[in-house]
């Protein structure tokens, strides 16, 4: 009898012990899958960000390579230097845009690998590379505001 009371005792204790654990393991999964959510907005936000740098500066050199191949050499309204200069500038900020997303996938997967390695408990910390990818961007949209400038002074009014 006493040895049915302590047997289920045991199995008490091992019922309470599972619910504690399978409680500690919605938990975990709980906190890691709201993490990975949060992650996964920024990740999309970074990406959109990097894409719109390549697209504006890519859009902008064609519409300078455009505008230069509707334009005539006779045409002394346009200066043909500074409009070849603000193509080259468009083209250095795609270029830009690219080593930027290049920079930001290097430095996810260096993140994830240290989580993986860490189980989990890995920070993100600042790398050479998010620096890169960040000094990158602005610098992509600075060329942009640059080009802009450059097409805007290579129109002259006519005389």
């Amino acid at each position: 009898m006493q040895h049915l009371r302590a047997t289920k005792a045991v199995e008490d204790y091992k019922h309470q012990l599972s619910l504690k654990m399978e409680l500690e393991k919605f938990r975990a999964f709980a906190a890691n899958e709201s993490r990975n959510v949060a992650l996964k907005g920024v990740l999309e936000f970074a990406q959109m960000a990097l894409r719109t740098t390549i697209l504006a500066n890519g859009f902008a050199a064609t519409a300078i390579l455009s505008s230069m191949k509707s334009s005539s050499p006779e045409d002394h309204r346009v200066n043909f230097m500074t409009l070849g200069i603000a193509a080259g500038v468009a083209g250095f900020g795609v270029a830009l845009g690219f080593f930027a997303t290049v920079m930001a996938y290097l430095n996810q997967w260096i993140f994830w690998k240290s989580q993986i390695e860490t189980n989990g408990s890995a920070t993100p910390g600042q790398r050479w590379e998010r620096s890169a990818a960040l000094i990158s961007v602005i610098l992509s949209m600075f060329t942009f505001l640059l080009t802009v400038f450059l097409t805007a002074i290579s129109f002259q009014k006519p005389q």
